[in-house]
């Protein structure tokens, strides 16, 4: 506990103590010698009082405790048991909360939301937030954290996720929160998908084409097992320029297919496997 004012130039009126003490030790003394200390004292502590109000004196108790916030990755890459894992190791971490510790809770996917404020109670609420799954925001999610944290006190911030962000910069919010001292851990989920699972690794096309020219896509494809797959790829017009069926098998595949020309501009594709 330490003594703080907000007005600090106001202590320059202690300075009027030695002169009070002086006028009381040097003038008549028509008291006794008891009541005249007794006198003093009082006079003393009167004025140390008005100078200590007019300072805005306060005790300030550091903060012992610590306010942790958790990001949970909300996003369709993180396999249902890798987020119940997540879920229960934040339900331990609560659960052993000292008393003076507070935690809150974000979850995230292509939007962080707030699950639950800044708060002392030891039980995981339900998870009821839709943050997108269909993307993945680190950036977006430590920044939120770092709102949610007091301006005193110690602070923390764990990231549960499987590290796979698809937009924001999280290497840029890492180097935010620890400008500002804030401590960063993480907590990777890994291991396999439950059940059947495929994605898209890469899609390639050209940089630039000819006028006319019809253009190679490849496409880099990974599956968790045999299944046979419907792909579509939206051409600039925002409508399908091909489907194909695919026949995917167990581990990596690439597949090389054409497009039909592409309009004299720059263009964007969007390709989704089913």
């Amino acid at each position: 506990m330490a003594l703080s004012f907000i007005h600090q130039h106001a202590l320059w009126l202690l300075l009027l103590l030695p002169a009070l003490w002086a006028l009381a030790l040097a003038g008549p003394r028509r008291l006794a010698p008891w009541r005249l200390y007794a006198s003093l004292a009082l006079r003393t502590l009167i004025l140390l009082a008005l100078v200590l109000a007019l300072g805005g004196a306060q005790l300030v108790r550091p903060a012992r405790g610590v306010t942790t916030v958790f990001l949970l990755d909300a996003s369709d890459s993180v396999a249902l048991s890798q987020r119940a894992h997540a879920e229960a190791f934040v339900q331990e971490a609560l659960a052993r909360m000292p008393p003076d510790d507070r935690a809150a809770i974000v979850s995230f996917g292509r939007h962080a939301t707030i699950e639950r404020p800044t708060s002392a109670a030891r039980e995981l609420p339900p998870l009821s937030a839709r943050p997108g799954g269909e993307a993945t925001d680190i950036q977006e999610a430590v920044e939120l954290g770092l709102t949610l944290l007091p301006a005193e006190g110690h602070q923390r911030l764990v990231l549960l996720s499987d590290g796979g962000q698809t937009t924001g910069d999280a290497l840029a919010a890492a180097r935010l929160a620890a400008a500002r001292g804030v401590p960063l851990d993480v907590v990777p989920l890994t291991g396999g998908a439950d059940g059947l699972d495929a994605l898209i690794g890469a899609v390639e096309l050209p940089a630039a084409a000819r006028e006319g020219q019809r253009l190679p896509l490849r496409l880099a494809v990974e599956s968790s097992a045999p299944t046979p797959a419907h792909l579509t790829v939206i051409g600039p017009q925002g409508a399908p320029v091909l489907e194909q069926e695919l026949a995917l098998t167990a581990g990596p595949q690439v597949f090389e297919l054409t497009l039909p020309p592409a309009p004299v501009a720059f263009n964007r594709y969007v390709v989704r496997l089913e």
